[in-house]
């Protein structure tokens, strides 16, 4: 896997660029801004080589940083610090996400009547909630198995066939563990 590339800070990139190219950032007819036009929120890694040939990918970069700025939010570092975290959100992010929620939202499974309980309903999600936690986070360390496989040891209750397996089952015990004991008190022998 080759380096990721980071561009020149938004300062030193604003003291190359003249009067004249800054007054054509500012032209509505500018393509670029918080997202490409195929609505993908890039890097300057994957940015900087789907700049329009003859375009200047770092003036390009300029106005995106721009308009990217102009929509973030800004989260303090520390409750007594003047460091921020910034983030942004664009649209087309949160219509992924919903579709996210879509697909991945336990309680499509059960059952929208009365003849389930809210209690039977929120065990339900909760043990479909821990067996995601457990699978992503696992799959995010390493693990590779499929969702699928990893849903059905699980819910069988059958035992791990390879290490990648056995990351998915602590992790769902440790899941199960946190809600058993989430009305004690935290203490060191608890941890």
């Amino acid at each position: 896997m080759g380096r990721i590339r980071i561009p020149k800070p938004l300062e030193q990139l604003f003291k190359q660029i003249d009067n004249e190219q800054f007054k054509s950032l500012l032209s509505p007819s500018n393509q670029y801004g918080i997202i490409d036009s195929k609505g993908r929120y890039l890097h300057w890694d994957e940015f900087q080589w789907r700049i329009e040939q003859g375009e200047n990918e770092e003036l390009a970069w300029i106005v995106t940083k721009m308009a990217r700025n102009a929509i973030a939010k800004k989260l303090p570092l520390q409750a007594q610090s003047d460091r921020f975290f910034h983030y942004c959100m664009p649209e087309s992010l949160l219509a992924q996400l919903h579709e996210i929620d879509k697909m991945t939202g336990g309680g499509r499974e059960i059952s929208d009547g009365n003849l389930v309980s809210k209690s039977a309903k929120n065990r339900y999600l909760v043990q479909s909630l821990m067996q995601e936690e457990a699978i992503t986070s696992s799959q995010l360390e390493g693990a590779s198995t499929t969702r699928k496989v990893a849903k059905e040891m699980l819910n069988k209750n059958l035992p791990p066939q390879d290490k990648s397996q056995q990351m998915i089952l602590n992790n769902y015990l440790l899941m199960k563990k946190a809600v058993e004991k989430k009305d004690q008190e935290l203490s060191l022998e608890l941890i």
